[in-house]
């Protein structure tokens, strides 16, 4: 079931990764999909290999074309999961796994929708992630 819709602008200098684990925290939600745009004077996002995910760093000015996850239970927390893709002055576009090191320049809008019943991760022994369990 579709639940509240928060709506949150973040400012210039925040890390993407951890305001939306602030939110979700703040709002209690543990369980969501988002989308967002917006800018970033740099980004951060990896490439998942051989069981570790690979950093991918792009130092300067980007724009972001997508970025779409999802906020789940992980333990008495939430987890956040989302992929992002950014666009660079000449058009060259890099994505992956959001992590942290994804700084606003100068906003970006966050459209986050609550959904119940809570979904749930739990490890998965092959790859060592945490998985929605179904």
């Amino acid at each position: 079931m579709i639940g509240r819709v928060t709506v949150v602008r973040l400012e210039r200098g925040e890390d993407i990764l951890i305001s939306l684990s602030e939110l979700s925290r703040e709002k209690n939600i543990r369980s969501a999909f988002f989308t967002l745009i917006g800018a970033l004077s740099q980004a951060r996002f990896g490439y998942f290999e051989g069981g570790v995910y690979k950093t991918i760093e792009v130092k300067e000015n980007v724009e972001i074309v997508s970025c779409i996850g999802n906020v789940t239970k992980k333990g008495s927390g939430s987890f956040i999961h989302a992929h992002i893709a950014v666009a660079c002055e000449d058009g060259s576009v890099y994505g992956g796994h959001l992590m942290e090191g994804c700084i606003v320049d100068p906003t970006v809008e966050v459209f986050m929708v609550k959904v119940n019943p809570s979904v749930i991760r739990k490890v998965d022994p092959y790859s060592n992630l945490y998985l929605i369990d179904e």
